[in-house]
């Protein structure tokens, strides 16, 4: 999880929890290029933060166990009117299979803010993965865990680089309200050639609202978005699913008063629409609906309230079922001395597919001098499987012809170490 430097105030910022931010770039292995979005820069002086950190992830799907080490990190300026934000990753992936050394794209955002921050305009851009194509081993190693329910940096490789913009605007209402709309274009590099399996989305555009509520202990708001791309299929070698998404995200913080602690219930929905590639050889199970519900604490202790606990409930759901209808003739022979005749069959292969996660984990923010230290474990349990069927339909009914099913537990931990410095 990533967690807020801490305020001046010792108040703790909104604690932007993992789901949340794989959310906000399309749940990663979606769009792992579109930068989260983020307020309008507000900041009277400017502000700088650095952050790295290093995390460990040990997972165990069925009888296959994989690791992921990474080092994330970041770079922030803010300003009244101005957010720069740099960021990136190192990883390595051990899977069953092969062991993968690369890293997550380079990105560069920079937001320009008018009007007290009301309006905002973003450019920003991102090279591509290392690799930026996988192989066969590759892709059979990512497959073998690959769900929306795992954590995991090695589901986004494969990216070509990309660059966008994206203008938002928003205005108050009454007392306490206020509301943003805004829109994006995004254009990712086409392969010139096509050594193995790339996440192409091509063209994607984007459009979104946020309603807020705002009173002095609480916050509501609700988010809605759309996004469509428009990508060719790279001959069979994209692993980008086609079509777009519809997103849904709700969010209330609470402040205390009487102990200056703070609660966070956050919630997502991600519904994909024409994703006619879904079931990729990177997913364990096709693409689908995704569901998640996250409920965090910042919680200070110490007699000056400098140190903050932060534990986290995650709670993660992906669904996904499909029928594909094909059309065929098949010849019976003739009775009673009859000629052989040509019957019409439709074959239809039918699947459902689901898996969860529930992650308790629990985090500890302490300042030393300017720099505040983070170091956070959690635990992931759960489970992944589908049952998939063949059928065919003639004209003397229906036979079912095969099916097959699994169902795989899921467990795993995770610890990492968030060193920031701000000034």
């Amino acid at each position: 999880m990533t967690h807020p430097a801490r305020p001046a105030s010792r108040r703790p910022r909104t604690i932007a929890a993992r789901t949340l931010l794989l959310a906000a770039i399309g749940v990663s292995s979606l769009n792992a290029q579109a930068p989260a979005d983020s307020a309008a820069p507000a900041t009277k002086r400017i502000r700088q933060t650095l952050s790295v950190a290093p995390r460990l992830r040990d997972y165990t799907v069925g009888a296959t166990a994989v690791r992921e080490v990474g080092v994330p990190f970041s770079y922030t300026l803010r300003s009244s009117r101005v957010d720069v934000r740099l960021d990136g990753a190192s990883v390595r992936f051990e899977g069953a299979t092969r062991t993968i050394n690369g890293a997550l794209p380079l990105r560069a955002r920079l937001d320009l803010a008018a009007r007290g921050g009301r309006d905002t305009l973003r450019f920003y851009a991102s090279g591509s993965t290392t690799p930026s194509a996988l192989d066969t081993a590759m892709t059979n190693a990512i497959g073998a865990v690959g769900t929306a329910t795992l954590d995991l940096d090695a589901g986004s490789l494969g990216t070509p680089a990309a660059f966008g913009t994206r203008f938002a605007t928003g205005t108050t209402f009454g007392e306490h309200g206020a509301l943003r709309v805004r829109a994006s274009l995004e254009a990712q590099s086409k392969p010139s050639t096509v050594a193995g399996p790339v996440f192409y989305s091509g063209t994607t555009w984007r459009l979104g609202g946020t309603l807020e509520r705002r009173s002095e202990l609480t916050v509501a708001a609700v988010d809605l978005d759309v996004t469509r791309s428009a990508a060719d299929s790279l001959g069979g070698q994209n692993l980008f699913p086609g079509g777009g998404n519809l997103s849904l995200a709700g969010r209330i913080e609470k402040s205390f008063l009487d102990n200056d602690a703070t609660i966070y219930l956050n919630g997502f929905y991600f519904a994909p629409f024409n994703n006619t590639r879904n079931d990729q050889p990177t997913r364990l199970i096709p693409q689908g609906r995704f569901l998640s519900l996250v409920g965090s604490a910042a919680i200070p202790l110490g007699a000056l309230g400098d140190k903050l606990l932060l534990p986290t409930l995650m709670l993660l759901r992906e669904s996904s079922d499909g029928e594909l209808r094909t059309r065929s003739f098949i010849t019976q022979p003739g009775i009673g001395g009859r000629p052989p005749i040509t019957v019409p069959v439709q074959n239809v292969s039918t699947y459902g597919a689901s898996g969860w996660t529930l992650s308790p984990s629990v985090a500890l923010s302490f300042p030393i001098g300017r720099l505040d230290l983070t170091p956070e474990v959690g635990y992931a349990a759960g489970s992944v499987g589908a049952t998939f069927s063949e059928s065919v339909v003639a004209r003397r009914g229906r036979a079912v012809l095969s099916s097959d099913q699994f169902r795989d537990r899921i467990r795993g931990w995770w610890t990492s170490v968030e060193f920031a410095v701000s000034w």
